[in-house]
């Protein structure tokens, strides 16, 4: 009886054991949120709160995940990857590339669709859809790549073929490109505010030619003819272009953005040509402050005072313009059309010239702009700062960055 007993007990500490690591494993799996069996942590806790992940950030092991093909590709395979591999390539180049795709499989392959994932590949010459390719037979594709439509730098673009029953087998372009013209100042200019009537001027762009291969040319034509720009290109240097812009006065009165199309040059066939931008807005008429030279007494308070940018004496101009323009009416009346010329919509010009006009404020100088149908108005406050240890300040006024003119003003103290 006695080891019939110690059996039991025995028994009944085993099942107990048991179920006890049931509940463990169930505990473990509710965690979990599954049935699969908890894998072992291989990272380390992180130490301080800076070592945690960003929310969204997936933190891997030592192996990093690597992105897998897809399981169900045709048996297909590339005979002769070489002409895939492009190497350097000037911004200008363009690339052919002939490759020899092979059906390794055992049966027939129906052909549904060749096709590329970027405009900067072109397909000359493929299978056809529909084709059927048999086993053993190699198709012959061949594929035109223009670098100047890529982003200087590596690149990876892909050509796919789709077979029936399959998913797309990619044939990869991988290369680098290179950036042959640098511009020195930008590809834009902007001439800001002008009157656009007999100021005469010119701006360059500056272009620097780099990167070209052993033997290889390359150049820039002068810009095709432009309605409203004289233009030219000079060499300046074997890899330093300027292409010189010169407006054709008179200008018409408004904002413009005008593009200029400068053809290239070189080794190769043939270039897409480079666009370079001018903008700007044009007043037709002379501007200048009401007032700006202003005589002050110094306090302790603030002083305010105020100015305004309005038209100067363009009548004369808009007189002239208009003997040309109305040559064949009647002068009376081509005096009148010339004064209401003058006064068309003066609010809009000076809508058009407000974002370009600022004043370079010196410390203790604040200014408020508004615009009225006769100008913009420039309210001015000089605080007590503003006035120490001087008897004379300037006030740059700005028009597009550049200095337009000057307000000046005198603190004279009153006589004792």
């Amino acid at each position: 009886m006695r080891l019939i007993h110690n059996v039991v007990v025995l028994g009944l500490a085993l099942l107990l054991v048991s179920f006890c690591e049931g509940c463990k494993q169930k505990a473990t799996e509710s965690v979990n949120g599954g049935s699969e069996p908890q894998q072992e942590a291989k990272a380390e806790t992180p130490k301080n709160i800076e070592e945690l992940p960003v929310e969204g950030e997936v933190v891997l092991g030592e192996k990093t995940a690597e992105p897998t093909e897809p399981e169900n590709l045709p048996p297909l395979t590339i005979v002769d990857d070489k002409p895939l591999h492009l190497g350097r390539l000037q911004d200008h180049a363009e690339c052919i590339s002939v490759v020899k795709v092979k059906n390794s499989g055992t049966a027939d392959l129906k052909v549904e669709r060749v096709m590329s994932n970027c405009t900067c590949t072109t397909i000359k010459r493929s299978p056809e859809k529909g084709e059927v390719w048999k086993p053993g037979e190699e198709r012959e594709l061949e594929l035109l790549t223009r670098a100047v439509e890529l982003v200087p730098g590596k690149f990876d673009r892909y050509v796919q073929i789709e077979v029936e029953g399959f998913d797309p087998f990619k044939i990869h372009l991988i290369g680098e490109v290179l950036s042959t013209i640098i511009p020195l100042n930008g590809l834009t200019i902007d001439l800001g505010v002008f009157e656009g009537v007999d100021v005469d001027f010119e701006r360059r762009f500056k272009f620097e030619i780099k990167n070209l291969g052993s033997g290889e040319s390359f150049g820039m034509y002068s810009p095709y003819e432009n309605e409203i720009f004289h233009t030219r290109t000079e060499k300046v240097s074997d890899n330093i272009f300027e292409v010189v812009v010169k407006p054709k006065l008179p200008f018409k009165k408004g904002i413009f953005v005008e593009r200029l199309v400068v053809p290239l040059y070189g080794s190769e066939p043939a270039y897409t040509p480079l666009w370079i931008f001018v903008s700007g807005v044009v007043t037709g008429r002379r501007y200048l402050l009401s007032q700006k030279v202003f005589e002050l007494t110094s306090s302790s308070e603030p002083v305010s005072f105020q100015t305004r940018l309005i038209q100067g004496p363009a009548l004369d101009s808009v007189n002239r313009m208009a003997k040309t323009k109305y040559k064949t009416i009647d002068p009376i009346v081509r005096l009148r059309v010339a004064v209401e010329e003058q006064n068309e919509s003066p609010k809009r010009a000076y809508e058009a010239i407000d974002k370009y006009m600022t004043l370079d404020s010196p410390e203790g100088v604040t200014y408020e702009k508004k615009i009225t149908g006769n100008g913009i108005v420039f309210d001015i406050k000089l605080a007590p700062q503003a006035m120490t240890n001087k008897s004379t300040l300037k006030i740059p006024v700005l028009a597009d960055g550049g200095l337009f003119d000057t307000i000046t003003v005198n603190f004279k103290k009153p006589a004792q």
